[in-house]
């Protein structure tokens, strides 16, 4: 870029920080969650994460409608999106809890994700079974196991199977397991993608309604200040 452009959005670049900080929480919570920029030219890093988990899966990027048959769910840029989608999860729940609910005692921001806006679909082993199961993706990828302890009978010790099927729920459990790999059958905890997909799509819309009717809390340490300068980024076109 030549020094001309870079005077030019220079004025323009610092009126849209102004505005930025100047901006009241509930409307700063609720452009973040809901617009590609939160002012122009600072972009939501929650919307365009979101965008990528929806590319990814074969989904239109900024409404989330399934784009014909396109989702694959065992092939690569699935498997992306799954994991981008467990990441999507882990904002809310690192970012937000709600007003009206005692914060749960397990501190991973997936599960808190899942306890606030899943409204009561998951039970406890379920929940952190997903929480494994992120574990599992985002430090192997391809490897769906999860060993949290050896020799030890864990809720985060889990090995998936991933299976896409219309008539499976997001998570099957196995029994608990102490991280021996010469586990049985009966171990295997199986995942549907498609089901989950949908299910975080879900729980996304559940947090904007909770924004919209004022029921969110920031759960940052430092609140407010915080998400704007994590969570806000400068795009150009």
């Amino acid at each position: 870029m030549n020094p001309e452009s870079e005077n030019t959005e220079a004025p323009f670049y610092y009126e849209s920080v102004c505005k930025l900080y100047e901006m009241e929480e509930n409307e700063f919570v609720i452009r973040l969650l809901n617009e590609q920029f939160v002012v122009m030219p600072l972009a939501s890093a929650f919307v365009y994460t979101l965008k990528d988990a929806r590319q990814a899966t074969g989904r239109e990027p900024w409404t989330g409608v399934i784009i014909g048959d396109k989702f694959k769910p065992n092939d690569e840029t699935s498997r992306m999106g799954q994991l981008t989608y467990l990441l999507v999860l882990e904002q809310m729940g690192r970012c937000f809890k709600r007003k009206s609910m005692p914060e749960p005692e397990c501190k991973y921001p997936l599960y808190k994700a899942l306890y606030y806006y899943a409204h009561g679909r998951f039970s406890n082993d379920e929940m952190m079974a997903l929480v494994a199961l992120r574990h599992a993706f985002a430090h192997n990828y391809y490897s769906a196991i999860n060993i949290h302890k050896h020799g030890v009978e864990h809720l985060l010790n889990r090995v998936f199977n991933v299976t896409a099927r219309a008539t499976l729920p997001v998570i099957k459990l196995g029994k608990s397991w102490n991280g021996d790999l010469n586990y049985g059958s009966e171990h295997i905890s199986i995942f549907n993608p498609i089901a989950f997909c949908q299910v975080a799509e879900e729980m996304v819309s559940n947090l904007r309604t909770l924004a919209s009717s004022g029921e969110l809390e920031i759960a940052l340490k430092f609140g407010l200040m915080e998400m704007k300068k994590r969570f806000v980024m400068a795009m150009r076109h």
